[in-house]
């Protein structure tokens, strides 16, 4: 505790344990861990369990997560994070994997964020989040510390896939008290499945942009989707590794920026939510797969999720088209 910067890092190595650790009072951030070999996905093996990391933002407020995760194969489970202003998960790389985690109090001071936070490359794939339970008063929070007028967005999610964050499995996860429970901004092939979303505004929100929202846009511009479809388009020919784990980068340099597809929403729980899953376009929310024209819902695949007003309440209904 009462570090000037971090509590511990990692980097590079193979198969560090960090286990039972109590992190607090850093002035900008918890735990950073990074190995493993991207090229040919090979696993650092480092595991991060059974520690408590709180009020690590005592410095800077934003963008100095409670556990920054880099390379490959990084695991974080059994942990308590908690009392956090911006996000608790940072997350850059491959096939890492977040799981039985309780994570409290985070986005405190903030917007446009989220308590787990990645985006900007779309080569990031094979990530799992996976039976965590995350609570929050967003609510309470709003009115502490309110959105400007002036701000591109007020986003506020527990789940923010940002920039084309792609290939993500976000399943059984139980979410309570937050604005969004995921908002994916124009990424693919991720699968919300099995999860729990209680007094979530909305549970699921995913801006799908037709072409019209990219019609100026330019590969070579500083837009970060333009960044993040660089990056792909510049990684080495894709060899029988990463097409075995990916099939779908074998479509990456076709890739029509400002669409998000193929991803899907399914057999999830949402308890008392002013919207029970969304599409998003600039300007406007649509609220309640009932408004959704045929062309959004191939955008948002729905199958066999159910809405509710109460837990005990026994008549929850269909939330699909």
């Amino acid at each position: 505790s009462n570090m000037a910067v971090k509590g511990i890092v990692v980097s590079g190595g193979r198969n560090v344990t960090v286990r039972r650790a109590h992190i607090s009072q850093t002035g900008m951030g918890g735990i950073a861990l990074s190995g493993g070999t991207r090229e040919t996905l090979e696993s650092s093996l480092h595991v991060l369990e059974d520690s408590e990391i709180h009020h690590v933002d005592r410095w800077k407020y934003t963008e100095v997560p409670a556990v920054d995760m880099e390379g490959v194969g990084v695991v974080v489970r059994h942990n308590h994070i908690h009392h956090k202003k911006h996000h608790a998960f940072r997350q850059g790389g491959n096939n890492h994997r977040i799981s039985f985690n309780l994570v409290e109090h985070t986005t405190q001071e903030c917007w446009d964020c989220g308590m787990y936070h990645s985006g900007r490359d779309l080569t990031w794939r094979g990530n799992v989040m996976e039976a965590n339970v995350v609570v929050t008063d967003d609510a309470a929070y709003r009115e502490r510390f309110p959105c400007v007028p002036t701000a591109t967005s007020c986003v506020r999610a527990a789940f923010y896939f940002d920039d084309h964050q792609s290939g993500v499995d976000l399943r059984r996860n139980v979410v309570v008290g937050y604005e969004n429970g995921v908002f994916i901004h124009f990424g693919r092939w991720n699968r919300v499945r099995e999860n729990l979303f209680i007094n979530c505004g909305v549970a699921v929100a995913i801006e799908a942009c037709s072409g019209k929202c990219y019609a100026t846009f330019q590969l070579n511009s500083s837009d970060p989707q333009a960044i993040a479809l660089r990056a792909a388009m510049a990684w080495p020919e894709w060899d029988s590794v990463w097409l075995t784990q990916y099939p779908a980068l074998r479509s990456v340099t076709a890739y029509a920026p400002g669409y998000s597809l193929n991803n899907s929403v399914d057999v999830n729980s949402i308890v008392n939510a002013s919207g029970n899953t969304s599409i998003w376009n600039p300007g406007s929310w649509i609220k309640g797969s009932s408004v959704l024209s045929d062309g959004q819902r191939s955008l948002l695949p729905l199958s066999g999720n159910w809405i509710g007003s109460a837990l005990s309440d026994a008549q929850f209904v269909s939330a699909d088209p």
